[in-house]
């Protein structure tokens, strides 16, 4: 996982058009403070995003091996990261639902589905 310390960064998704194009649309820009990566924090996946720098950045990285120590020695202090970790991860959850559901209502629309629900 990576906290980002400095900068404006792009997550990018990934999408095929008809079988042979591919496009990476932004999905979002996260700036300082923010986290990516989280995902793949404490089990080995695929990622889901691509993250591009917008300005110069800094990063730290957060290895889950070493947060396991600092978490089991720091307990209070782990409970608190994670209680935020999940709180962002709800957060975009809910932006995630949100566009699927805008995406759907487009859809519908523009091929006049509707008619058929």
């Amino acid at each position: 996982m990576f906290y980002l310390e400095e900068g404006l960064v792009r997550v990018l998704g990934g999408a095929e058009l008809d079988g042979n194009k591919r496009v990476s649309p932004g999905l979002c820009d996260l700036e300082a403070g923010a986290v990516f990566g989280d995902v793949c924090l404490y089990e080995s996946r695929e990622r889901t995003a691509s993250v591009i720098s917008v300005t110069d950045v800094q990063l730290l990285e957060i290895r889950s091996d070493m947060l396991s120590v600092y978490m089991d020695d720091h307990p209070v202090e782990g409970y608190l990261f994670l209680k935020e970790l999940f709180q962002t991860m709800s957060r975009r959850l809910g932006l995630a639902n949100d566009r699927i559901e805008h995406l759907l209502a487009w859809g519908i629309k523009a091929h006049d589905i509707d008619k058929y629900l």
